[in-house]
């Protein structure tokens, strides 16, 4: 029993003195005891209020706050603490109301200004909320909040400049107001003053050194103006915080991803999906430190766990596309990348890995467009055009090819892959830069082991062959595995018993399983050594699967086809072409032509003729079979005019692979074919006939790998 009114303002007192130290059950009691002498008690209900919207929620406190201003109308606490609650409660348009009662019966403050603000912003009422923010400050103009809430609706409608404005006067009148600095350092972020930004955030976690969102904003900040150190700071200092926020913990792997630190970032990557089974994004980018690690197997696993927690997740297919291709499962690898597509057809990144996939399993007409169809969408892809590159070359196309690998060179300039495949393309139609694309790619790269083979290649076949075997060696110390490079070495003299460990390890390779293209030449280096020991049975097992082999990497020659060529030939450059000098012969003797059959020795000749100081070799240059077709129709006329077209460009060609020779030789064995076209353009030049017996020319092409060459082969 409270019988005196002295005893009710200690009963009072002990309320708020347990509310003030947390004490809520205990101030609950006390207010209740007030109010069951005194219901309409004022304070008692008005703080009964604040503490029930404290621990059951505004709806709960409404009840006790309107008793409260029911007593005292003009109080203005009480009209701010009901006004709050009503909002809180999701009753706006009731605050507006009670709030312009009281202001109109004289109750008018900046607070309840502001408030009033608050409240018209929350029926959407934007003009009317600022209105109140402005009238607030008319009165106050060192009020906080009304900076603060003024400052946030201009951000809202878009006033960026005015928000920063009062964003920073709240901060200034108030320190403390965390959020100010928060809000202003993301909206400074907005506008790409990152400096700025930081600072704000800054003062924000000075205030307030627990503000969660401050903390994560600030690693945002940090992170895109490149301190990735510190924003890893910030994101450590948000897992304090939020140990059991899966999506701190994904933030926090991106970071140490970008710092290097892959084996924590798998961790924390690991952690986000433990926390949320439905964060996909996390196991798919776990898939990706496993890949670019080499574990393979774990990476499919994380691959498959983010699609079955997202099945169209386009990051998931696309990475386990990459990872079955890189497992050898290409038609399965197909398939992922189609899947990724049919999500994201936009895609460059899945074209152009779809085709490689593609051109790994030799359907080069498919992966030549899933590499345009990655141009038309990112024309800069430099990956791009050395994929397209390689296909045009696998396809017969190595002038197209070498256009594909002059483009992503030109759109990086140190793409090592590209230049080296460059260098591959121009053998034989320009060793001289082919061998300059070599060395600079070794340059940047010195442990590259494609381009130490490549000019191995090209050491070999200048009859360097010490340097060329070891050439093959470091690149076999690089990649010990590598089957172009132990295929070299059974090409560089003749084999004895004594190299039976280079034959074993080189079947054991063989019989680990290889793509065709690969395996090809092991299986010609092999048959080689066998023929050499003298084990001809074996020699012979080892050229058949090579040809067969070959057979599926070629299209198939059409002896039809052929034979409609050769009648073409010869019924337009016959003897009646070839016994007229035209008018647009060259009077040039510079050429040597050595033609004939592929391996009748127009190499060796070559070698010959070369040897001498005022001679050089050109290699074979596909310069006249193509020249050829596009002359046919000139037989029966005067060609004149169209051979200038071409022996000016010929010679200039040849002053460019022999610069100051007198003589240079053009050893391609299939210019036999364009006899008469030849003799018409350069009737002074000397056309050397290589002939051999048909017999060995026709095994010694069969021991022979020649690409799409000679078809007939």
């Amino acid at each position: 029993m409270l019988p005196t009114q002295t005893s009710a303002e200690q009963a009072m007192q002990r309320a708020i003195a347990h509310h003030q130290a947390g004490r809520l059950p205990e101030a609950e009691l006390e207010y209740r005891d007030v109010l069951s002498e005194s219901p309409a008690h004022g304070d008692a209900n008005h703080n009964l209020g604040l503490l029930l919207a404290q621990t059951m929620g505004a709806e709960a406190a409404l009840p006790h706050l309107k008793l409260a201003l029911a007593g005292n109308p003009a109080h203005p606490q009480y009209l701010l603490s009901y006004s709050n609650a009503l909002m809180d409660a999701g009753l706006a348009e009731e605050a507006c109301q009670v709030l312009e009662q009281g202001i109109a019966a004289g109750t008018d403050t900046p607070d309840l200004r502001c408030n009033l603000g608050n409240a018209a912003r929350r029926c959407g009422d934007a003009i009317k909320a600022e209105r109140h923010f402005r009238l607030a400050l008319e009165r106050a103009p060192s009020h906080a909040l009304a900076h603060y809430n003024l400052a946030s609706l201009c951000e809202e409608q878009g006033d960026a400049q005015q928000a920063v404005e009062h964003y920073r006067q709240a901060m200034q009148l108030a320190p403390g107001l965390a959020e100010a600095g928060n809000n202003l350092g993301m909206l400074l972020h907005k506008a790409g003053r990152a400096d700025e930004a930081v600072s704000a955030l800054a003062a924000s976690l000075q205030a307030r050194p627990d503000y969660l969102d401050a903390w994560r904003n600030l690693a945002i900040v940090l992170t895109q103006a490149g301190r990735i150190e510190e924003a890893w700071q910030c994101r450590a200092r948000t897992l304090a915080l939020a140990p059991a926020d899966a999506g701190a913990h994904f933030q926090a792997a991106q970071l140490l991803q970008k710092l290097g630190r892959t084996a924590d970032a798998a961790a924390h990557f690991e952690q986000a999906f433990a926390l949320d089974p439905g964060l996909a994004e996390a196991q798919s980018n776990l898939a990706n430190i496993l890949f670019e690690a080499g574990h393979l197997a774990e990476a499919e696993s994380a691959c498959r766990k983010a699609l079955a927690a997202k099945g169209d997740l386009f990051e998931a297919h696309l990475n386990l596309g990459n990872v079955l291709q890189a497992k050898g499962d290409l038609p399965a690898a197909t398939a992922s990348y189609g899947a990724a597509l049919r999500l994201r057809p936009d895609s460059a990144a899945a074209h152009y890995n779809l085709g490689n996939a593609l051109l790994k399993q030799e359907r080069l007409t498919e992966a030549q467009a899933s590499f345009r169809t990655a141009l038309e969408l990112q024309a800069d892809l430099a990956e791009a055009h050395n994929g397209l590159g390689n296909a045009l070359k696998l396809d017969g196309q190595p002038g197209a090819a070498t256009e594909c690998y002059r483009r992503a060179l030109h759109l990086r300039p140190h793409y090592v892959e590209a230049l080296v495949n460059l260098g591959l393309a121009l053998q034989h139609v320009d060793d001289a830069e082919a061998e300059a694309c070599c060395l600079q790619a070794l340059q940047w790269n010195p442990r590259l082991p494609e381009a130490l083979v490549l000019l191995a290649d090209m050491r070999s076949e200048q009859g360097r062959f010490q340097e060329a075997e070891d050439l093959l060696r470091q690149a076999l110390a690089i990649s010990p595995g590598m089957p172009a490079a132990w295929a070299g070495l059974g090409t560089l003299r003749k084999m004895s018993k004594a190299d039976s460990a280079w034959a074993d390890e080189a079947c054991r390779l063989i019989a680990r399983g290889l793509p065709a293209r690969q395996e090809v030449y092991l299986q010609y280096s092999v048959g080689k050594y066998f023929d050499d020991v003298g084990e001809y049975d074996s020699a012979f097992a080892h050229y058949l699967r090579a040809n067969t082999l070959d057979q599926t990497l070629m299209p198939s020659y059409a002896p039809a086809a052929e034979e409609a060529m050769v009648e073409r030939l010869i019924a337009t450059y016959n003897g009646s072409f070839a016994s007229v000098r035209h008018a647009g012969a060259s009077p040039s003797a510079r050429p040597v032509f050595v033609l004939g059959m592929p391996r009748s020795g127009t190499s060796l000749a070559e070698q010959i003729i070369a040897a001498h100081p005022e001679a050089a070799g050109a290699g074979e240059l596909p310069f006249w079979s193509q020249a050829a077709l596009a002359l046919e129709p000139l037989g029966a006329g005067n060609p004149g005019e169209a051979l200038v077209s071409l022996t000016a460009p010929y010679l200039q060609l040849l002053d460019k692979l022999g610069p100051g020779s007198k003589r240079t030789v053009d050893k391609m064995p299939a210019n036999f074919q364009f006899l008469g076209l030849l003799h018409a353009a350069f009737p002074e030049a000397r056309i050397i006939h290589m002939r051999r017996h048909p017999i060995d020319t026709c095994l010694s092409i069969y021991f022979q790998h020649f690409n799409d060459a000679y078809r007939y082969a």
